[in-house]
């Protein structure tokens, strides 16, 4: 894409503290084997369809539907006490395969493609949530994007999840939130991925924007298009019931394409070691 930053070989920030029970962060390999490329969000992300129930948010000037949120309401987790000091946008820390661990952030889109965590200018970026997500009430899916950079940071190893023995390897994923009353309710699973277009009139187009549903058989198409189009079969199931995380980066199979990494977050009556043990079962 045109939009990729110049630079490839700028040093990821990782200097920002994980919160207190989060695993250490690990090293970022080099890696030469993806080129360095943003993950540049849909701009009409929440647009309106006329399916939202508009007495849950409105309509802003841009014509994206905005839901109401609780977030401020909220008992923040004293473990990001420190991270929200160094920077308000603090939303969470995600933690996933053999190199991602990084905080997340949420303020403007086109802004955290090449700042860092500490605001200053950055081609490597943040790992950031999308602007247009809720997290109180919380929107079905999460959308977190961060930049394939060659190097391996940030993103740049995402794409080894397409691999199906590197997803049972690395059957874990952690989204902390910021919220006190989430700090056990953070583990997720890999359920699909693949790469899509933003294109629309791409034959592997794939529309990333729904973030919220509020009809049962449009829910149930998504979820029946992502483990469709998945590169494996995942060792669990998807259903309406679930809240899902997207982790989003760009690779170079289609035009204006983007790997999607679809992960559940663990039901009440699943463990991380339960899941871990039926990923990495002998098939």
């Amino acid at each position: 894409p045109t939009d990729a930053p110049a630079s490839t070989d700028a040093p990821a920030s990782t200097d920002a503290p994980a919160p207190t029970d989060a695993p250490a962060s690990t090293d970022v390999p080099a890696s030469t084997d993806a080129p360095a490329a943003t993950a540049e969000p849909v701009s009409d992300n929440g647009q309106d369809d006329g399916k939202r129930n508009h007495s849950d948010g409105y309509v802003d000037e841009k014509g994206n539907f905005i839901r109401y949120n609780e977030e401020r309401d909220a008992e923040i987790s004293a473990a990001f006490s420190d991270l929200l000091e160094m920077n308000s946008d603090t939303v969470g820390w995600l933690t996933a395969g053999d190199n991602i661990d990084y905080p997340v952030v949420r303020g403007s889109d086109d802004f955290y493609l090449n700042h860092d965590f500490f605001k200053a200018y950055d081609p490597n970026g943040s790992i950031f949530m999308t602007q247009y997500n809720v997290m109180r009430p919380r929107d079905t899916i999460l959308l977190i994007y961060g930049h394939n950079m060659s190097s391996g940071a940030m993103f740049g190893r995402m794409s080894k999840y397409m691999d199906e023995e590197y997803m049972r390897e690395y059957p874990l994923v952690r989204f902390q939130t910021i919220f006190a009353d989430e700090a056990e309710d953070c583990w997720y699973v890999p359920v699909s991925i693949f790469s899509a277009s933003m294109e629309k009139e791409n034959g592997a187009y794939f529309d990333v924007r729904p973030m919220y549903f509020e009809e049962e058989e449009e829910h149930e198409k998504y979820i029946a298009e992502i483990l469709e189009r998945s590169n494996w079969e995942a060792p669990t199931d998807v259903t309406t019931d679930d809240e899902l995380i997207m982790l989003i980066t760009c690779s170079y199979n289609y035009s204006d394409s983007r790997y999607l990494l679809f992960c559940r977050k663990l039901r009440a009556d699943e463990t991380p070691e339960q899941m871990v043990q039926l990923y990495q079962q002998e098939e």
